[in-house]
């Protein structure tokens, strides 16, 4: 039998059809990757779970790709000030003969 070929993405309804499909018990979750063409059923195992867990559209909540990181906050005056005199301070000890800064 032929496998789906990799990295497909998949259109909302027809994720909701396969996850109704897993929910009302017409297979398991390889037969209906196999029948639908899903690449693995584990996809569809995760989308059941967390449709079970966070209601209706929980299929369209994860979006693909990486998630990003939290964006870093911005560094207040204090802090720069405590962080140069801290490298200014390991700069003198390794006597690399720069100014004190005062």
């Amino acid at each position: 039998m032929d496998r789906p070929r990799r990295n497909s993405r998949y259109p909302r309804d027809f994720k909701l059809r396969v996850v109704e499909a897993y929910l009302l018990g017409e297979g398991d979750c390889r037969a209906l990757a196999l029948e639908h063409g899903v690449r693995n059923g584990a996809q569809t195992r995760d989308r059941a779970k967390r449709r079970r867990e966070e209601g209706d559209d929980a299929p369209a909540v994860h979006p693909p790709g990486r998630r990003r990181k939290e964006p870093a906050g911005e560094e207040t005056l204090d802090r720069r000030c405590a962080r140069l005199e801290m490298e200014a301070g390991i700069l003198m000890n390794l006597n690399l003969n720069l100014p004190q800064i005062r």
